[in-house]
């Protein structure tokens, strides 16, 4: 299953920004493969706090830059 948390803006060129939001992304995903829209980083963390207190042994793999990289502590 994948989940997919809002897109901030990093390096991104400013017309690019505008491409591709989380809801569109998430919505590709799922044409081929399980994926759910999670929103903000407080519900992403929420909900894999669920999966990992379900699912023994489950991989959380987490991608990102700049603040996901705190829910990997939180988790």
């Amino acid at each position: 299953m994948t989940y997919v948390s809002d897109i901030y803006a990093a390096r991104d060129i400013d017309e690019r920004r505008d491409m591709i939001d989380a809801r569109v992304l998430a919505t590709m995903i799922a044409r081929s493969s399980p994926c759910e829209y999670v929103g903000t980083l407080e519900n992403a963390k929420r909900k894999l706090q669920e999966v990992d207190a379900e699912e023994t042994g489950a991989l959380l793999l987490l991608l990102g830059a700049g603040t996901i990289d705190e829910l990997r502590m939180e988790i």
